[in-house]
């Protein structure tokens, strides 16, 4: 098949998209098919064989998408008779999705990578009635136009369904790259970031942006610095929301850049918990991630979350802010819970693979191609 992924966002931003569609096109490519990859200039950089871009703008709300809201094919794939379109993001590059169906007489398929809606409660009160509103007609009008709609869990899908009964949805976690995570390891990791054997690492990886959270992770490094002396969290990932929030970081939290995937792999497998406070998933590629490495789990009661985080199985489910800090005072000080954590969460982690999940990908485009 020739296939045109479309997205707001790529290489060299680093996020749960940009993650998801590397190992989606390394997936599709080894499985022989032709994919493309379209989406904003962010860098002049090729990350892959058909990696195209189009004409983008600033955006002030967030770097890592920048916006364009052209419909201009690329020269590259204009006489390309394409057999899907993946889209990957609602606004902007749809235009552009469209336009690319119709010349080629093709079906999109959409993936649902985010809990759209929630995000927008982190906007200005007086932009946030207008979003809202915007955001749902966007969303309605797309889900009822896409051959499909993919959500990573049942929660997603009803929560997809209440905004347009009559959408077409397919159940299939976005999925985590195991290749990432396959890398040599890096033993001496913890030392790199300033953290000693005796210390407790506790290990946030992913946007560091207001909408995980963050808040809510040095309020509870904080609260705990008394109680749990030996506690370092980490924060590990792009944005620069600390800095632009000035907010006073503890001195139990270490702030890390970027990793290499080498060090991504080594963190997961050398923390002796990973968690997250963001209540805004899908479904959590990270936490899929740190528990395939085997690390003890804790996360938000929330959508998204629930489905990765099975709570008393491979981590714990907090309900609120102050019931978040009971559960990691809880977890460091309780060795044979995190154990058994560790033992059950890369059992409960395969299934949301990316290879575990990409024939399932396929069976949607066979059948897209099949209707249309």
């Amino acid at each position: 098949m020739k296939i045109a992924v479309v997205s707001s966002t790529f290489l060299p931003t680093i996020n749960g998209v940009t993650i998801h569609i590397q190992s989606l096109v390394r997936g599709l490519e080894a499985e022989g098919h032709d994919v493309y990859v379209i989406s904003p200039s962010n860098g002049k950089k090729r990350f892959c064989k058909g990696d195209l871009r189009i004409a983008s703008i600033h955006n002030p709300f967030s770097k890592v998408y920048p916006l364009s809201f052209g419909s201009m094919i690329p020269y590259e794939i204009k006489d390309i008779k394409f057999d899907v379109v993946h889209l990957h993001h609602p606004i902007g590059v749809y235009g552009l999705a469209k336009k690319i169906s119709k010349r080629s007489g093709c079906p999109i398929i959409f993936t649902n990578h985010t809990q759209y809606l929630a995000y927008i409660n982190y906007y200005t009160a007086f932009f946030r009635g207008f979003a809202k509103k915007f955001m749902m007609a966007r969303l309605k009008k797309l889900y009822g136009e896409v051959y499909a709609v993919i959500g990573s869990t049942d929660e997603v899908k009803d929560e997809i369904l209440k905004i347009n009964p009559t959408a077409n949805v397919k159940v299939i976690p976005v999925g985590f790259d195991e290749s990432r995570l396959e890398t040599a390891d890096n033993p001496g990791i913890r030392k790199q970031i300033g953290v000693l054997e005796s210390d407790f690492l506790a290990l946030y990886v992913g946007r560091v942006s207001k909408e995980k959270n963050i808040d809510v992770l040095l309020d509870t490094a904080e609260k705990v610095k008394t109680i749990l002396p030996n506690l370092k969290l980490a924060i590990v990932g792009p944005g620069d929301y600390l800095e632009t929030a000035k907010k006073t970081i503890p001195s139990n939290v270490i702030v890390v850049g970027q990793p290499t995937d080498c060090d991504l792999a080594a963190l997961y497998k050398h923390c002796d918990l990973f968690l997250s406070a963001s209540t805004s998933e899908t479904l959590s590629l990270t936490f899929s991630e740190a528990g395939y490495c085997g690390a003890p789990l804790l996360g938000m009661d929330s959508l998204g979350v629930r489905d990765v985080v099975a709570n008393n199985e491979n981590g714990l489910l907090a309900k609120d802010q102050d019931d978040f800090k009971d559960k990691l005072v809880e977890l460091v000080n309780n060795r044979q819970l995190r154990d058994k954590f560790s033992h059950n969460a890369p059992t409960l982690a395969i299934k949301y693979s990316a290879k575990y999940n990409l024939k399932k990908i396929i069976e949607v485009y066979n059948d897209a191609r099949k209707s249309n």
